[in-house]
């Protein structure tokens, strides 16, 4: 009996394997929770307009969100109650969402005194020359 050998136990092994799964499993669940909610918002509030900007202002990207009478063609949504801390603005342009937007804090900009001509940007208030500079925009005519 002295010169059998030891056998060693093998359910600490699988407690072990068992422990590091189950951190794995729950790991990836929170990332995949974590990257869901960030991607996916859970209000959507359409601004009640579509296309076909009948204002020069509007033809021009100057807009009015809820002002659907500055439009030919409006989507539904009429203006929220209370809106939300965070506005995402996306632009739609030609068919195509081409990355024009941004995401403004509602508070911020209601605060904001921007006076006539200017802008409101992430930079401050901007002129309209001052703006087509930043974004690199040329006069089509």
């Amino acid at each position: 009996m002295l010169n059998q050998p030891r056998k060693r136990p093998v359910w600490p092994f699988v407690l072990m394997g068992s422990v590091l799964g189950l951190a794995a499993h729950a790991a990836v669940g929170t990332w995949v929770y974590g990257a869901y909610s960030m991607s996916d918002p859970a209000t959507t509030i359409l601004a009640g307009m579509a296309s076909s900007p009948k204002t020069s202002e509007g033809k021009r990207g100057v807009i009015t969100l809820w002002n659907a009478d500055d439009f030919l063609k409006t989507s539904s949504g009429a203006q929220p109650k209370t809106l939300p801390a965070n506005l995402d603005i996306s632009v739609t342009f030609a068919g195509v969402e081409d990355g024009t937007g941004d995401v403004f804090n509602v508070r911020k900009v209601k605060a904001a005194h921007v006076p006539d001509g200017r802008y409101l940007t992430r930079d401050g208030s901007r002129t309209a020359a001052q703006v087509d500079v930043q974004l690199n925009c040329h006069d089509s005519n």
